[in-house]
């Protein structure tokens, strides 16, 4: 195999230091020199098949280009769309988002860590919902860029989010709109910020509703979570429609309707947070609410650019308003 192609290599082929060369490869603003000599160094590196090494432009003190992506389990799909737009947010300001998915080990704590320490990464977005995230306090003592997306931390300043509650306004509308009085709510856990905020707005609208009842339940983000909520809205309180904060849970609610008999959405409507292809092709199709997941994962990619050029951080909030996508799931209260 060919040996890889080395520095001095490069500065020997381009008639210059090997000093010269590195400072040339690595962008370094403060170097001056004449334009033909810029030239037949990146020729010179061309032609030689030579790559940078990122422990050497660390040492130097250059920029890798490269974000860390904090995401949580890939398993649902919100965080997967939230990690697409992140890469192309990415790519579109010359740069590359590596994503890790987050478990929350102390293993993979101290590796990221040792990433950050060894300038292996320019900024990192934490992508996970939940309240505190083990890196938070060491990448605000070093100061280093770093962005939340898709949660909020107080003060920070560097929080990219879009309007949560947004989408409780829009399943409540509707359901109201349909005649429905007593509507329940499935929520996901307490610690994941933007179900908090769906279930705080559900109970302001439901407030401002005139004559309408409404009752919260909390679960697991997952079809065996929607499962559970609808048996106690349900059971208990006689719900005549349910909302839910995902639509894994919106799933799972739906199936539990029809393993009881319970005839969707003659006898019963559902509405689910957040649209994805699977939607269309559940009996029946779940009406859902569209929200601007993958914009939201690309302007937190630009804000980390941003933050990393500027030394400047603000927060963001996707401007773009969630939909309500009608399928076949909801229908006027009988």
């Amino acid at each position: 195999m060919a040996r890889r192609a080395r520095l001095e290599d490069v500065a020997r082929e381009s008639g210059v230091s090997k000093a010269t060369a590195s400072r040339i490869l690595n962008g370094d603003p403060q170097f001056s020199t004449k334009e033909s000599t810029r030239q037949a160094v990146h020729k010179a590196a061309t032609r030689l098949g030579y790559v940078p090494h990122s422990s050497a432009r660390a040492l130097a003190g250059m920029p890798t280009r490269a974000l860390l992506l904090l995401s949580p389990s890939l398993d649902n799909p919100t965080h997967s769309v939230i990690v697409r737009g992140a890469q192309a947010g990415a790519l579109e300001r010359d740069h590359v988002a590596f994503m890790v998915e987050d478990f929350g080990a102390a293993t993979l704590t101290s590796s990221l860590e040792a990433l950050i320490d060894g300038a292996r990464i320019d900024g990192v977005m934490i992508g996970s919902a939940t309240i505190e995230h083990p890196l938070s306090s060491k990448l605000a003592a070093l100061k280093f860029p770093h962005v939340y997306v898709n949660r909020a931390v107080e003060r920070s300043g560097r929080n990219v989010v879009m309007q949560f509650g947004r989408s409780s306004e829009l399943a409540v509308d509707h359901l109201v709109s349909l005649g429905h009085r007593r509507i329940g709510h499935i929520a996901g856990p307490a610690d994941i910020w933007p179900s908090k905020e769906r279930q705080d707005t559900f109970a302001a609208v439901i407030d401002r509703a005139n004559g309408c009842e409404g009752t919260v339940v909390s679960t697991n983000f997952s079809e065996e979570g929607g499962k559970e909520g609808f048996a106690y809205l349900y059971d208990a309180h006689d719900v005549t429609a349910i909302y839910t904060s995902s639509l894994a849970q919106g799933i799972g609610a739906l199936a539990e309707a029809s393993r009881r008999g319970i005839a969707v959405p003659d006898d019963l409507s559902i509405i689910a947070n957040d649209d994805f292809p699977v939607a269309a092709y559940t009996s029946p199709p779940l009406t859902t609410i569209q929200t601007p997941l993958f914009e939201m994962g690309r302007v937190g990619a630009h804000a980390l650019v941003d933050q990393i050029l500027s030394g400047e951080h603000r927060d963001h909030v996707v401007s773009d308003d969630p939909v309500v996508i009608l399928r076949q799931s909801t229908a006027v209260h009988r």
